[in-house]
């Protein structure tokens, strides 16, 4: 039986993980600080039953889709049921999944009754981004040349003066200041008409808000004692994989945003094996600089979607 549908909270993370970890999930959206900062974006509510975690989102009609439920792997097609059930029943249209891993796509094609009714197709728009770690770390090779240019030429300006700091609750107000900085420097170059980085800020104040309840880590480039870069991700020591969920730099520093991608991970996961740096939203400077680290993979997405 389905619970009642509920707003996301930090306090829905056990839950949350309850089900997540049932089967191997490596796309942003099976960790939940990524789901936590979009779920006033996109008026996330979730909801439960024995077989599935559920997340339902508002899409930019008025209408209410679904998200990948986390389940069982053995336990997709009775979980699409089920929620197609709650749609047809509670919703009154058809179901639509969004964010759904290969995994779960290929169950679903493979579902004799479901593929009848069902397609997935891929969004690539949201694919995610998965590294080794070790290169990001490292920047070895000749592909990331440029990277370590970029590193060096920072080191050599900065020399005596930069300084990494690891963060936590005690710098939430430093943090949201020198956050604000930075959005009054993109507002200034940049226009977001679709409010993809509005939706995204109002999900980091309420990380910073409830940063004592959130299992995360935080770390900072200080340049002559002021903050001017900073992160924030999660580790999941089953896939031993970190998210980085926030990377905010002052983009006038040359090699800053890479040395806090460097030392971030180098610092607070030093077990990590890959890296999600998640997707690029269909923006093409932020998929150029993505593709510039020459990921490992990239980490399919797909939407479940009626047929015809």
């Amino acid at each position: 039986m389905l619970t009642k549908p509920e707003k996301l909270t930090p306090q829905c993370a056990e839950v949350f993980w309850k089900f997540a970890d049932r089967r191997p999930i490596y796309i942003c959206e099976g960790q939940f600080l990524t789901q936590l900062i979009w779920a006033e974006q996109y008026e996330v509510l979730w909801m439960q039953s024995d077989l599935a975690f559920y997340l339902l989102v508002g899409e930019e009609s008025g209408h209410i889709a679904a998200m990948m439920p986390l389940c069982a792997e053995e336990d997709i097609p009775a979980a699409v049921r089920e929620l197609e059930d709650y749609f047809a029943n509670e919703v009154g249209r058809d179901l639509k999944i969004y964010a759904v891993d290969e995994t779960f796509a290929k169950v679903v094609s493979e579902d004799p009754e479901l593929s009848a009714r069902y397609e997935a197709v891929e969004t690539r728009d949201s694919f995610d981004y998965i590294y080794e770690a070790e290169k990001l770390k490292t920047l070895a090779g000749k592909k990331l040349h440029k990277k370590k240019n970029n590193l060096n030429r920072f080191l050599k300006d900065y020399e005596g003066r930069y300084e990494y700091r690891a963060l936590d609750c005690a710098n939430v107000c430093e943090i949201e200041a020198y956050h604000m900085r930075w959005v009054e420097n993109r507002e200034q170059n940049l226009e977001d008409p679709e409010g993809f980085l509005t939706g995204e800020e109002r999900g980091i104040f309420k990380v910073f808000r409830n940063c004592a309840a959130i299992d995360c880590e935080m770390g900072g480039i200080y340049i002559d004692g002021q903050l001017e870069a900073y992160s924030i991700g999660t580790y999941n020591p089953k896939l031993k994989m970190a998210d980085i969920q926030v990377e905010k730099a002052n983009p006038e520093i040359r090699g800053l945003y890479t040395i806090i991608n460097q030392l971030f991970l180098v610092n607070a996961f030093p077990e990590a094996e890959i890296v999600n740096r998640e997707d690029d939203m269909g923006e093409e400077g932020l998929r150029q600089a993505k593709e510039s680290y020459y990921p490992l993979r990239l980490e399919k997405k797909f939407k479940i979607q009626k047929r015809g």
